[in-house]
């Protein structure tokens, strides 16, 4: 089963959108279906209303030696209600800027524990790959394909002790992993090995691997971001959830990476938690993402282009018949919707189609018009 290498794939996105889509004014795009300019969320309006009357602008914070334990025991029966009881105390928890600055904390960590090989199963956030092969990690991947329903293959074990990077929601893909494929995927590890999960675009509540607890797992973490599942950009709360014996070294690479928070973030996701409304806002987000892609699968009805289910997350994808990617890339780059295809999800390729990544908390009308484009092409071209 061929492997696709990190970095070529990561050249290949920067090649095609140099290319093709760089020029763009993206905030003028009358189409749009991958990127982040344009997106809007349902949860905003309920937001504002909390928004800190007298925000603190002028300072930052860290989670340096648990220098936020105030704030975490203050955000923490919102926390548990999501993992439905844990984590069980502010000391499973380490508070950071966002889940990107999360990932590279992480991998430091590994390191730092001998960790020498990062298994990620794809598709994969192009973000941690990067970062580990940056801090000269060895980076493999577990090929998923959508005829086998992305499943997860692991290799034989190995002697060297490694880290398992998987997803949850499947990233770009929509489906939840339960609680009994992780354990299965924990089982299958060394006892020196990691298990890594990415929740990043989690949007269920309670989420589906609350069962996953790593206050009983201590080679197992997991990381979240408060406001990002909510469709909610702006203000940065990331948090990682893992055993109270890995905060020292956590916490240690955080500060290094200058892991600061700024205060009205901070602020704000005090007041949010003291309402109890974090619920609620991700029960928008879920709710606005399910209306667009029940009005996309309509407008797509009929044609050979398949949406991915999107049971959770706000990112999906869609499989489009197609021989030629630089013919569906012109095909794009004509109209000016920019795409980023599955080689920048870490997919093999495929002969016969490709994948689109598509975030559903793009504006209606921009996604629609994207997805017109792309009934287009496949009639344009003779796709049947």
């Amino acid at each position: 089963m061929p492997k696709p290498d990190t970095f070529a794939l990561f050249t290949d996105f920067e090649r095609t959108f140099t290319e093709r889509f760089a020029h763009l004014d993206f905030a003028a795009l009358r189409a749009d279906l991958s990127f982040w300019h344009n997106t809007t969320s349902h949860a905003q309006p309920l937001l504002e209303t909390l928004l800190p009357l007298s925000p603190d602008l002028h300072h930052y914070r860290t989670d340096y030696r648990d220098s936020l334990a105030a704030l975490k025991h203050d955000l923490l029966p919102t926390l548990r209600a999501w993992d439905a009881g844990t984590p069980h105390s502010p000391s499973h928890i380490t508070l950071c800027h966002s889940t990107t600055l999360a990932s590279l904390s992480i991998l430091h960590m590994l390191k730092e524990k001998g960790i020498r090989e990062i298994q990620f199963t794809t598709p994969a956030y192009f973000a941690c790959p990067t970062q580990a092969r940056q801090l000269g990690l060895r980076v493999t991947f577990l090929p998923a394909r959508p005829a086998d329903a992305y499943a997860i293959h692991l290799p034989s074990a190995g002697a060297r002790p490694k880290a398992l990077w998987v997803t949850q929601p499947r990233f770009c893909v929509g489906t939840d992993h339960t609680p009994a494929e992780i354990l299965a995927l924990h089982a299958a590890l060394a006892p020196r090995d990691f298990l890594i999960i990415d929740e990043a675009n989690e949007q269920r509540h309670p989420t589906p691997l609350a069962a996953i607890d790593p206050a009983r797992f201590p080679n197992i973490v997991k990381y979240r971001n408060l406001f990002k599942p909510c469709g909610i950009q702006g203000p940065r709360l990331g948090y990682l959830i893992h055993h109270p014996g890995l905060s020292p070294l956590l916490q240690t690479q955080l500060d290094i990476l200058q892991g600061g928070i700024d205060c009205f973030s901070l602020e704000l996701a005090r007041t949010l938690c003291s309402h109890g409304h974090h619920p609620r806002l991700l029960a928008l987000a879920r709710s606005q993402v399910a209306a667009l892609h029940r009005k996309a699968q309509a407008l797509l009805q009929g044609s050979p282009i398949r949406l991915s289910p999107i049971a959770n997350s706000y990112l999906g994808s869609l499989l489009i018949p197609c021989a030629d990617r630089n013919a569906l890339l012109d095909h794009c780059a004509a109209r000016d919707l920019p795409v980023i295809l599955g080689s920048s999800l870490f997919l093999p390729p495929d002969p016969t189609c490709e994948h689109i990544r598509l975030d559903y908390l793009i504006r209606e009308d921009l996604f629609l018009n994207g997805l017109r484009i792309l009934l287009d092409f496949t009639s344009g071209f003779g796709v049947k």
